[in-house]
């Protein structure tokens, strides 16, 4: 009888632990972290229509911040926009809205059409660009370009956007412009020694996570800070 107490003792102990702590530990992935750098930082996701019909207050249990699809282009709304943004409110997940830039179409437009499709919405995290197009020839004019659609936003949110774009891209065609912008890279590896240099506040690592709540595989990120400086990021009115 005293080791069946003790038992229970034990599993009661270590389950309230589980309740109590968000980890990493429910999340399988191809590019599993090493345990220092799974525990030294914040764990998140984001979504589009993809995943489908989302359970947040599943993914809450384990992950701190999520970006949500929005638009792309100056047409394209995603048609989860709203039930994501609806449901997952209703948590303490930090959480913004990102645009997919596209390269014909006008810049100020597609801030326009962004903001008019989140503007019913207030966030805890800045918005996104995510920029993966090619530049074409003219890299000084496609610098431009995205400069009016983050001057557009940040005047209208009050919010430094935040740029997402693979490690490559970044390198190439970004870095010599938008250094100053906060950075959600994407490169899938375990190895944080691979974006050694990089001055990522993202970092996107996996494209194919199990995560409760979720059907079917889902991206997963990290924030380089705590709770603290996330929420200094500045909630935002897009």
């Amino acid at each position: 009888m005293i080791g069946i107490a003790i038992i229970v003792l034990v599993y009661a102990s270590y389950h309230r632990i589980i309740a109590t702590t968000k980890s990493s530990s429910s999340v399988q992935s191809s590019q599993p972290l090493t345990t220092d750098v799974a525990s030294e930082h914040l764990h998140g996701i984001d979504v589009s229509h993809y995943q489908g019909s989302v359970d947040w207050q599943a993914v809450a249990e384990t992950f701190h911040f999520a970006f949500i699809k929005a638009t792309e282009g100056k047409h394209y709304v995603d048609p989860q926009l709203r039930n994501n943004i609806n449901e997952i409110k209703d948590t303490s997940m930090n959480f913004s809205v990102y645009h997919f830039y596209t390269r014909d179409t006008d810049p100020v437009e597609q801030a326009r059409h962004f903001l008019e499709h989140t503007s019913a919405y207030d966030f805890t995290l800045p918005p996104v660009l995510d920029i993966e197009v090619h530049p074409g020839k003219d890299l000084a004019g496609f610098h431009d370009d995205i400069q009016q659609w983050l001057d557009k936003v940040s005047e209208s949110t009050g919010c430094t956007p935040i740029i997402y774009t693979n490690k490559s891209f970044w390198k190439k065609y970004l870095k010599m412009r938008f250094s100053d912008y906060p950075l959600w890279i994407s490169d899938y590896t375990s190895d944080q020694g691979k974006i050694a240099g990089i001055p990522w506040s993202f970092w996107q690592y996996s494209d194919n996570s199990i995560v409760h709540g979720i059907g079917g595989h889902v991206d997963q990120s990290l924030y380089r800070g705590n709770e603290q400086s996330m929420r200094e990021l500045g909630s935002c009115r897009v």
